[in-house]
């Protein structure tokens, strides 16, 4: 069976078919009631202390052993906070509630993440009774009442030590464990190897658990711990290093104190992170249809993360890596890297944004000065009389050439080019194609057209300022028949100079102006007008009374304001 394994001397023995090294097991042998085991270690333990709770409760109906049992399951995931936690947090991800809990407890050890992922779906479904939800998570496909429970209520007339060896022993659940070091321990699992000081697996029904390294913990189905305090606690979770935690279902942690806590996701790595994966579709310059990404993967992550960094919170820091030595992707999902994205930039910088035809439709492509065939890549070196512009949407430009000189242009479609033409409904074509860049005009075309509109703006001030020199004329008033007046006006940066002539006639009832303006730009104003006075003003018969009376008044004002002032 075995040769050499620890303690193994003329006193080992065999129990049931387990493998025993008397020196090492000492007095916990007699308590075994699995088989097929093999056991080296001070006070080793291989048993379920959910069956005690069971055997102790055995004449109880299976609904009030479900309720002992989530009384004990309450101690530990009810009253430190776990339940009410996912409670609180229900909307979020699984990942996010589970770093929660994590970051809540002080101390990770014992318990089992798989069994807390399950509690969030149950909690999610929306069930409320914390007794139900509690052992519907212990228990979410009822294999623990039927091959436990049930089986304890059908022998419940025999004593407690020959209940707990039937059930073991018909359901073998405990068997098929190797366990080796001081204090190590497997609870409920079976097929399971356990090595080093205080290390320990749980709850993994048939699949095993692997749990190597001084108190190494591996719980849950299928889970790997492998390092000095490892920890793997979900199902199908693996931890590679020192203080390594993966706590998602599926998760991977590797590397010294790396930690992975999203679902299928994976932390590379000392002290790498890893979460859930984003549910907003990746970046991408061109956004036609946002429905027609939801639902590819290329484009949405479905299988969680690859973290190779991640922010510590001692230090306030976000850790990052390189990955380098990365060769060139190929499919949609491929990594890209460097090498690709400088011979991109050369295609860019040396390509139209347009493809061309042939008369044979025939599609090319331009690169540098030569057109190519876009399915051969062959230089091709005739004419091209076809440009298809790639702009959102393709639209085509027929019999173009860099004049508009035979009269037979025609434009089948709206291009930035067209949209920006003096017109509005001619096509701009500027030599070679080489001139329209990204979806936009060339730079000298549109400084033209931004040179022209900046003339337009600088005469309509000029004349603006011209105006206001012209309405401050003085005009001719009083019993004088001539005004020859001067005036200056200034409005945005432009300048004006008025020279003007106003008078009227012997009885005063036809006057008339005329001037003129040279401004800063150089441009000149003339204005003339004249209008024909009619009818007379009353006065009243008490008008210098009136006026005198408001002078005394004025003056008496002036007093009042002088000796408030003084004050």
């Amino acid at each position: 069976m075995i040769t050499s394994v620890g303690y193994a001397d003329t006193k080992d023995f065999v129990i049931n078919n387990n493998i025993i090294f008397e020196k090492s097991h000492e007095k916990n042998y007699e308590k075994l009631v699995s088989r097929n085991n093999v056991i080296g270690g001070i006070n080793n333990i291989i048993d379920d202390p959910i069956l005690d709770i069971v055997v102790k409760n055995k004449n109880k109906k299976v609904e009030e052993i479900k309720d002992e049992i989530s009384k004990e399951l309450s101690n530990k995931y009810k009253e430190t906070g776990i339940l009410s936690t996912i409670k609180e947090n229900e909307k979020k991800s699984k990942g996010e509630i589970i770093n929660i809990i994590k970051d809540k407890l002080s101390n990770i050890d014992g318990y089992d993440f798989k069994f807390i992922d399950t509690l969030i779906d149950e909690v999610k479904k929306g069930a409320q009774d914390d007794n139900k939800l509690l052992y519907s998570a212990f228990d979410p496909y009822d294999w623990y009442n039927k091959n436990k429970i049930q089986k304890v209520i059908e022998n419940k007339d025999k004593e407690d030590g020959v209940i707990k060896q039937i059930v073991k022993t018909q359901s073998n659940y405990l068997d098929y464990n190797t366990v080796l070091g001081p204090f190590s321990k497997v609870y409920n699992s079976s097929n399971s190897v356990v090595i080093g000081l205080s290390a320990k697996a749980e709850n993994s029904g048939t699949q095993g658990n692997i749990a190597i390294g001084k108190v190494a913990l591996a719980t849950g189905d299928a889970t790997i711990s492998i390092g000095s305090e490892a920890k793997a606690l979900n199902k199908g979770a693996v931890s590679l290093g020192e203080n390594a935690k993966s706590l998602g279902k599926y998760s991977t942690a590797i590397g010294s104190q790396s930690y992975a806590y999203g679902m299928n996701s994976i932390a590379l790595g000392i002290r790498s992170i890893a979460g859930d994966a984003s549910k907003e579709v990746g970046y991408r310059p061109y956004n036609l249809n946002e429905e027609e990404y939801k639902n590819k993967s290329e484009w949405i992550a479905d299988y969680g993360v690859v973290s190779v960094g991640g922010f510590e919170k001692l230090v306030n820091k976000l850790h990052t890596r390189q990955i380098v030595n990365v060769a060139a992707g190929y499919n949609d999902t491929d990594a890209v890297n460097v090498a690709q994205l400088k011979e991109l930039k050369t295609y860019v910088d040396n390509s139209t944004p347009f493809e061309y035809a042939t008369k044979d439709n025939k599609s090319l492509y331009k690169y540098g000065d030569k057109y190519y065939y876009k399915e051969t890549n062959k230089e091709y070196k005739g004419k091209v009389d076809e440009v298809i512009i790639q702009a959102k949407e393709p639209h085509k430009l027929s019999n173009i050439a860099s004049s508009l000189g035979d009269g037979n242009t025609t434009s089948t479609g709206t291009t930035p080019a067209s949209a920006t033409s003096e017109n509005g409904d001619s096509v701009v074509v500027i030599k070679d194609l080489k001139t329209i860049k990204e979806n936009k005009a060339d730079k000298a075309y549109v400084d033209e057209k931004v040179a022209k509109l900046n003339e337009k703006t600088d005469l309509a001030l000029s004349g603006v300022s011209s105006a206001v020199a012209m309405a401050n004329l003085p005009q001719v008033s009083g019993d004088r028949k001539f005004n020859l007046a001067a005036s200056y006006g200034y409005y945005g940066g432009s300048h004006s100079v008025v020279v003007g002539l106003s008078g009227t006639n012997d009885k005063q009832n036809f006057t008339y102006k005329l001037s003129g303006a040279v401004n800063s730009k150089g441009n000149l104003a003339f204005g003339i007008g004249a209008g024909v006075m009619m009818g007379s003003v009353n006065k009243g018969t008490n008008f210098e009374e009136r006026l005198n009376k408001l002078e005394k008044e004025n003056k008496e004002l002036k007093e009042v304001i002088k000796k408030l002032m003084n004050k």
